[in-house]
């Protein structure tokens, strides 16, 4: 099985390569073969960890637009994405400590239940009936999900990443 992890590091988050790429080399589906695709604006940053990496160039920008755009970075690289069973993207501020094994995650989608956002109280959803991300919090959602890892199968990944990124476009031509 062939597995992309997908990752953004512009400016100062290229510090955090090198330990997330160990990381994962360690724990993350050590029985599959993982390549990776690096987001970055420094197209001549090398990992000292030796791993398979392909580097795909964005303009760094500031916070939050890495992390609202990012679907919208996948899109640019749907069909190197598209050429793997499996595609996840995870932040690389994050390191995976013990073994994530490849037969719990790869499935059509996989989520991550936000480790510290458990009651409807304190769900952040979107208030704004407007937005096309609203969600009436007093009737919808028994879950909340963080963004920090999530993937599945690579077809179906990037379905949802076309998705969502249409949805921010939406959202920004309505100035919301």
């Amino acid at each position: 099985m062939n597995i992309c992890l997908i990752n953004i590091a512009t400016n100062k988050y290229t510090r955090f390569v090198d330990n997330f790429y160990a990381s994962c080399k360690e724990f993350f589906a050590p029985d599959q073969n993982v390549s990776y695709l690096l987001f970055t604006n420094h197209m001549d940053f090398e990992t000292s960890v030796d791993v398979p990496v392909k580097k795909s160039y964005i303009e760094h920008k500031p916070f939050p637009e890495p992390t609202l755009k990012r679907y919208h970075y996948f899109l640019k690289e749907r069909e190197y994405i598209e050429s793997f069973d499996y595609a996840f993207y995870c932040d690389i501020d994050m390191q995976f400590m013990y073994p994530v094994i490849s037969n719990e995650i790869c499935s059509d989608l996989t989520l991550t239940l936000h480790p510290m956002i458990r009651t409807r109280e304190l769900f952040t959803y979107e208030p704004r009936k407007e937005s096309t991300a609203y969600i009436d919090v007093a009737t919808e959602g028994d879950h909340y999900f963080c963004g920090c890892f999530n993937g599945g199968a690579s077809k179906t990944f990037m379905q949802m990443s076309e998705t969502i990124a249409k949805n921010i476009d939406t959202d920004e031509k309505n100035d919301i």
